[in-house]
């Protein structure tokens, strides 16, 4: 009986902390985050946010002018620094500044889930990791790098 209780117990506090949380918008406009219940978390005061990545627990949020990344107790991880960023592909994600959204030129350069910029801002447009490669101009080039930056063929 004893480890059927310390089960439940165990299990229970696993669903609190994999909290599954969603961008709701608010009359205001904004977005915040929502628990599965309705329950607001995260107050909407962000002009857009993602949902939370799998398997990083984080997410995007924009305040009109750049993206931060937070986690679920609303703290920044990434402050509001980037004027585009991109979803996590194998455990990174594209990030640029002095950009506009989509558009080429600019710093391009990917951020880890934990919020380390692991490739420096030197590119002028990156595509996400796919297969343990990303795709990055600079210079009118177009090549390959790896997860660390370096040049591949």
């Amino acid at each position: 009986m004893k480890n059927i209780l310390a089960l439940i117990l165990f299990f229970s506090c696993l669903k609190i902390s994999a909290q599954n949380l969603k961008p709701f918008e608010a009359n205001n406009g904004l977005y915040g985050y929502k628990d599965d219940k309705g329950k607001i978390i995260i107050p909407a005061q962000y002009v857009t946010a993602t949902y939370f990545f799998e398997g990083v627990d984080k997410a995007w949020v924009y305040n009109g002018t750049k993206f931060a990344l937070i986690d679920k107790k609303n703290n920044l991880v990434i402050p509001f620094k980037y004027s585009y960023v991109n979803y996590f592909q194998e455990g990174m994600a594209v990030v640029a500044t002095n950009t506009k959204f989509m558009a080429e030129g600019g710093n391009y350069g990917f951020v880890d889930k934990n919020g380390k910029q692991v490739i420096s801002l030197i590119y002028d447009a990156a595509e996400e990791f796919k297969d343990g490669k990303a795709k990055v101009k600079k210079d009118g080039k177009e090549f390959y790098i790896d997860k660390t930056g370096k040049r591949i063929q």
